[in-house]
């Protein structure tokens, strides 16, 4: 029995697909996605999904108020007090 010949490693599928031009690549890609509902889901997950969020715009932070540097202060009073 002959075993089953090694599939090529992933270093030398990224070289052959570099060595492809654009045109071929998206042929690949298009011959691909129309072939399995699978790598329909794929593709479509991979391209509309976005890959990170956006960074929004921080707003800047308020100082703090005036009765926010007093709370702590009244509530230690009234833990010495009890």
């Amino acid at each position: 029995m002959t075993s089953p010949k090694p599939s090529a490693s992933w270093q030398h599928m990224r070289r052959l697909l570099t060595s492809k031009s654009e045109n071929e690549l998206l042929n690949l890609i298009r011959d691909l996605y129309v072939l399995t509902t699978d790598n329909k889901d794929f593709v479509h997950a991979q391209v509309l999904t976005p890959k990170s969020k956006v960074p929004t715009t921080r707003q800047s932070k308020k100082p703090p108020s005036s009765t926010a540097k007093v709370v702590p202060k009244i509530r230690q009073l009234a833990t010495m007090a009890e």
